[in-house]
């Protein structure tokens, strides 16, 4: 239930950011991040990369069709002083165009994700993560 009243705030505050209602339809992705730091590292150093550099890069190559935001859970007893990421994305049919059916990447990602190749390789250099998600559609 806890995991529930998180998903809604974090939709709610998705929908007043962009200072409008999200439509039926938008596919929210909520993803749970695990960084693993390089020796040296500061989890600073690597938000910083990661928010200010990667992140906003990956937005110019997807459009306003699908965005990609860095979040941090600053209260709570399930997620608070972890990172996470929260994917905005206008439809099914636009998910459809990056990923298949079985969740893989389409050609479409490939390609933009081999764009976004050298930002990735910096953003290995500082560290790495895993995550979980589940995707949910605006009712």
């Amino acid at each position: 239930m806890k995991k529930v009243i998180i998903i809604a705030v974090l939709i709610l505050l998705t929908g007043i950011t962009f200072g409008q209602v999200l439509q039926k339809g938008t596919v929210i992705g909520i993803y749970s991040l695990t960084i693993e730091l390089k020796p040296g590292v500061t989890m600073e150093q690597f938000i910083q990369f990661y928010s200010n550099k990667y992140m906003p890069e990956w937005n110019k190559l997807t459009g306003s069709e699908y965005q990609r935001y860095l979040v941090k859970g600053t209260r709570g007893n399930i997620f608070a002083n972890s990172y996470g990421m929260m994917s905005v994305i206008k439809s099914e049919q636009v998910w459809a165009k990056y990923f298949n059916p079985d969740g893989s990447q389409t050609e479409v990602l490939r390609s933009l994700i081999e764009k976004n190749k050298p930002l990735q390789d910096e953003l290995n250099k500082l560290g790495t993560y895993v995550y979980a998600y589940t995707l949910w559609v605006v009712q």
